[in-house]
């Protein structure tokens, strides 16, 4: 049926797929959540302000474990049958503007919320936006909830980005050729697991797009690069890459004391973009990151390349919090 200019599915809640604009075109909604603005930039894919409505939470924040609107927020959202849902009756007004929605990630998942039991949600609108969930307190700009196994296992705790150094080497890797030398800050644990290289090191570089013809590695094998390009991501917009290295007959031998700091070497070559000045500026990061185990629960090799999206330039930190412009 159509109501003001809305085309809608049939049901009760059910969500807009498409409008009529000023101008009497007729706009189709992609499927997903259609106003994280300001990451999404397709403006045929926003909500119509006089909507006054959000987007189904769940398909915003995918894996999402909703509870009731009332205070203390802890109990779980329930259907009359009593299994758990999402739903716009547990929220405090709807998916309307000004309701809140409270939540936290399905067990199994791992997120962003740096130790906070639950998150909350305000529907917020705006003429010139439509309108988008605003997720509420200090440090969060969004939430991710993702079962990817290296999301949820790596320790970025190990990182030692402050006694790293880098070196412009152009003789030592060909074109243009640069060393980053990064450090891994050990462990008490680290010394259950190196003699058998039951580890993977995880070099998270944001600001460049790199590829395996870009990295080498001394004392490590280059095991994975992945990478995505700028503005690809829709909770940041700066360029990412992860250097996955499995240890080898040469690297670094414990035991270890708690707080020694091992060198690890990376080269960058060809790859104008790498240079000092953007790693000292900032617009360049990187951390370390340490997984133990080279398997996942069911036995497969660690995917690494589906928990690219869910980290930047400090993975330790709340990712979401950090807002990247680069470039301009």
């Amino acid at each position: 049926m159509k109501l003001f200019g809305l085309t809608f599915i049939s049901a009760a809640h059910a969500a807009v797929t498409q409008y009529n604009d000023k101008n009497g075109n007729t706009i189709t909604i992609d499927p997903g959540c259609p106003t994280l603005w300001p990451k999404n930039q397709d403006p045929d894919t926003f909500l119509p302000y006089w909507k006054k409505e959000c987007p189904p939470i769940d398909l915003c924040y995918p894996n999402l474990a909703q509870n009731v609107g009332t205070k203390p927020y802890n109990a779980r959202c329930k259907d009359a049958d009593g299994n758990k849902v999402t739903s716009p009756d547990c929220c405090t007004i709807d998916y309307k503007v000004k309701s809140y929605c409270y939540g936290f990630c399905e067990n199994g998942n791992a997120s962003n919320f740096d130790d906070k039991a639950k998150v909350s949600w305000r529907c917020s609108c705006s003429q010139s936006k439509g309108c988008w969930w605003v997720i509420q307190g200090n440090n969060f700009n969004d939430l991710v909830c993702t079962p990817c196994f290296a999301a949820k296992k790596l320790n970025w705790t190990t990182s030692g980005t402050k006694q790293a150094d880098f070196n412009n080497q152009a003789p030592a890797l060909g074109v243009n050729g640069k060393i980053l030398s990064a450090g891994w800050v050990h462990k008490n644990s680290d010394n259950n697991n190196w003699k058998n290289g039951n580890y993977r090191i995880v070099l998270s570089l944001s600001g460049v797009q790199l590829d395996e013809s870009n990295v080498m590695a001394w004392d490590y094998d280059v095991l994975q690069v992945v990478s995505e390009g700028h503005g690809s991501n829709q909770w940041y917009t700066f360029a990412q890459t992860f250097i996955v290295l499995a240890p080898n007959s040469h690297s670094p031998s414990g035991p270890w004391t708690a707080g020694e700091v091992t060198d690890i070497l990376v080269g960058i070559e060809n790859y104008d973009e790498f240079t000092a000045d953007k790693v000292d500026s900032g617009e360049i990061a990187y951390s370390v990151g340490l997984i133990y185990g080279t398997t996942d629960d069911d036995g497969n090799d660690i995917d690494f390349e589906c928990a690219l999206s869910h980290f930047g330039a400090e993975p330790g930190k709340n990712d979401m919090s950090k807002t990247r412009n680069f470039p301009q």
